[in-house]
């Protein structure tokens, strides 16, 4: 990467959201009587550009994870990392075709942040069995 020191960041925890759902009958009577009855686990990851200046560039970062049917629980984390500018009059156009040739390797110091919570939330609710997910950008 040129234009963005990737090597100096800042993280912040915007927002976490935990629902407990839990299972329903419905959802037990369907996987004893089915056998073809299934319960999906869904994970979106998400970004975008918060702020993009001549000086630095502020990502938001959001991961949720829920299951179909809805059961269980659903998270959302909301991250953003910021990054400075290296250079003094950045083509602006330039560096968000940088972010996006990067996201990944941007995104990890986030990414990786958001699976740690999911694994802690879901430590405490389902007996000491955490959910662990992927500690990369999968958008």
């Amino acid at each position: 990467m040129e234009t963005i020191n990737f090597r100096d960041l800042f993280m912040e925890l915007k927002n976490v959201e935990y629902k407990n759902i839990g299972i329903s009958r419905d959802i037990i009577d369907s996987i004893e009587n089915d056998k073809e009855f299934s319960i999906e686990m869904k994970m979106e990851d998400n970004y975008k550009i918060q702020e993009l200046n001549k000086n630095h560039v502020t990502l938001e970062y959001k991961r949720k994870k829920y299951f179909i049917p809805e059961s269980f629980y659903e998270i959302e984390i909301i991250i953003t990392v910021d990054y400075d500018l290296e250079c003094e009059d950045p083509d602006i156009d330039e560096v968000k075709k940088e972010i996006e040739q990067n996201k990944k390797q941007l995104l990890l110091p986030v990414t990786t942040q958001a699976s740690l919570l999911i694994a802690q939330l879901t430590n405490v609710d389902t007996n000491k069995i955490p959910d662990f997910d992927p500690p990369f950008y999968k958008g």
